[in-house]
């Protein structure tokens, strides 16, 4: 919840920039007034200092939360997992898990997921700017999270199938190991390594595949991205040839739109770790 209060007032700094460049443009170029401008750098500054502030507060919280969760429940998995008398594999796997969600709060995937409720924020920003601007940015974001979407319902049978996979590998790797001595007194090694291999082949073709599909639509929010950049310069060229909007509206919403769609481009990357 702390991280989740950081992300706010990081999301509200980043209107620092924007409104910087509109300033510049539309006060202190007419002017020339350089007073002003110190002003403004200084006042910029300060909100960039306190934003990098922020962030690195936010990642060390995320990073404590990840190792505080490895903390509580390390110990509770392996006591009652040998209380219970469960097998060495289901006490592994359950301490697999334990790791895969430490990384996923430890990661990227969180901040990721706290920065996309602001996204609407900037777009109703982007409204005051200019409904036009706005409705190109509403689009493009509409787009990235049909692509989000799509991923999880492409992906999400192909991610279970490779995890299986990965975990009857690895089971038999543990099994054959656990006994090396009597698989090689018996001249079982030969037999075991290419049953090892028949399960690794699995783990790698589901891997591929998981890995082709997750990457395609990565390469697509990408180049989503790049064309929102052109849709915004080429809708407030024209605005600004109309006299509707100023080149300094014209910049700062570029920058708006870039802020608006990056966690949702993060977000596509990292479904794949909140799905593990």
């Amino acid at each position: 919840m702390a991280a989740f209060l950081f992300s706010g007032f990081i999301n509200l700094l980043m209107l620092a920039l924007p409104l910087y460049t509109l300033q510049v443009f539309e006060t202190v170029v007419p002017t020339a007034s350089v007073e002003t401008l110190t002003l403004l750098t200084l006042m910029a500054a300060g909100a960039v200092i306190a934003l990098g502030l922020l962030e690195g507060v936010r990642d060390r919280l995320m990073l404590l939360a990840g190792l505080w969760l490895d903390h509580m429940l390390g110990r509770h998995i392996l006591e009652n997992g040998l209380k219970l008398g469960q097998p060495t594999i289901e006490i592994k796997a359950d301490a697999k898990a334990l790791a895969v969600v430490k990384g996923m709060i430890s990661g990227g995937a969180m901040v990721a997921i706290f920065d996309a409720p602001w996204v609407p924020v900037f777009l109703v920003v982007l409204l005051f700017v200019h409904p036009a601007m706005a409705v190109v940015a509403a689009v493009f974001a509409a787009l990235l999270i049909a692509i989000a979407i799509m991923q999880t319902l492409t992906t999400s049978r192909l991610h279970q199938e490779h995890a299986r996979a990965q975990e009857r590998a690895e089971q038999w790797w543990q099994a054959v190991a656990g006994n090396a001595a009597l698989t090689g007194s018996l001249g079982l090694a030969p037999g075991a390594s290419a049953q090892w291999e028949r399960f690794n082949r699995g783990a790698i073709a589901a891997g591929y595949s998981l890995g082709k599909r997750s990457n395609f639509l990565r390469t697509i929010a990408r180049s989503a991205r790049v064309a929102s950049q052109i849709a915004i310069y080429g809708m407030g060229a024209w605005l600004v040839i109309r006299n509707e909007i100023t080149p300094g509206a014209l910049v700062a919403s570029t920058l708006l739109l870039g802020r608006a769609l990056a966690p949702l481009e993060a977000l596509v990357s990292s479904l794949k770790g909140v799905q593990g």
